[in-house]
């Protein structure tokens, strides 16, 4: 029978200063944790939205939340349906989606209803999300093939702690007028292009034509 190799503490911490030393990496992760954060934030501020400001019920939440998740799951299949296109030309057109989304939810929703402003376009925006996602995630095990199974953990475990913090940070945000949420959803998209057009290296999967 093969053994398994060891993996002493003095290897383990080897191995995390070898992924955590490359910029790729690290921003990567910035991308997952951010393009996740569409579905941190609708879970922390929309119960409070729905009920406030559009008036339904608990279960209109699930009926909504049940809507985000098929948007996710969408985004997911549409990213896995066109990897045949490079991942910059995918990349660049869901970030542009989502910032146009933005700037819809953000401008309109003082000239149509609260309801269908926020949800159509929260909705193309997890979309995006959901599409950015898989292959950012996929890359970024890439980075280090024959440090997989360490990279699981370490992947997993920063963008758990990262949604946490994203939810932490969506707590404070002021619902006691729509307009803050969705200047939040715009800051986030326009950090999101911020970091894929000027931080991520080029040698980036993400960035190859």
């Amino acid at each position: 029978k093969p053994s398994i190799p060891d993996l002493t503490i003095n290897k383990f911490t080897a191995y995390l200063k070898t992924i955590f030393s490359s910029k790729v990496f690290n921003i990567t992760l910035l991308l997952i944790i951010l393009t996740y954060s569409s579905i941190t934030i609708f879970n922390v501020t929309s119960p409070f939205l729905i009920q406030e400001y559009l008036h339904k019920t608990v279960v209109f939440y699930g009926h909504c939340a049940a809507l985000v998740g098929t948007a996710w799951l969408l985004g997911n299949l549409l990213s896995s349906m066109t990897t045949q296109i490079p991942n910059f030309i995918r990349i660049r057109a869901s970030l542009a989606l989502i910032v146009l989304a933005s700037l819809v939810m953000l401008f309109f929703h003082n000239y149509l209803p609260l309801l269908w402003v926020y949800l159509p376009c929260f909705f193309v925006i997890v979309v995006g999300s959901g599409f950015i996602f898989p292959i950012a995630y996929v890359s970024s095990f890439a980075i280090f093939p024959e440090l997989a199974g360490v990279m699981s953990g370490v992947v997993g475990s920063v963008f758990w702690f990262g949604g946490g913090l994203v939810a932490e940070v969506s707590s404070y945000i002021n619902l006691q007028t729509p307009v803050n949420l969705f200047i939040f959803h715009f800051a986030v998209a326009v950090l999101l292009c911020l970091i894929y057009i000027f931080l991520l290296p080029k040698q980036s999967a993400l960035r190859k034509p």
